[in-house]
């Protein structure tokens, strides 16, 4: 599922802002995370851009956004489709096998 535009910005908004911090820290009780994304949404919507869906969960995309991304890094680390195990056992067997030497011990 393809993000808009709005719930890119959404995701990706500077939380430290000044506006939000002050609305945030007047709340009381304060709410645990899950209502923090309920707050974040609403204000947003309000101070930011109202045309941010009012059924966007921005938990989900953003779980959705990092599997994707990793995804992505798995087929790009060694190659197309390769896990990093698969990977590493392309190295040169010159180079696995000064992995695999035993260190010297070293005196104080």
């Amino acid at each position: 599922m393809a993000l808009t535009e709005a719930e890119e910005a959404f995701l990706t908004f500077d939380w430290t802002n000044e506006g939000w911090q002050k609305y945030f820290n007047e709340l009381y009780p304060q709410p645990n995370h899950a209502q923090a994304m309920k707050f974040k949404k609403k204000w947003y919507r309000a101070n930011i851009d109202s045309s941010l869906d009012a059924n966007f969960d921005p938990l989900e995309a953003d779980r959705a956004r990092r599997e994707a991304s990793e995804t992505k890094s798995k087929k790009t680390d060694g190659g197309p489709g390769l896990s990093s195990s698969e990977a590493f056992a392309n190295v040169a067997p010159a180079a696995v096998s000064s992995l695999s030497r035993p260190m010297k011990r070293m005196s104080l």
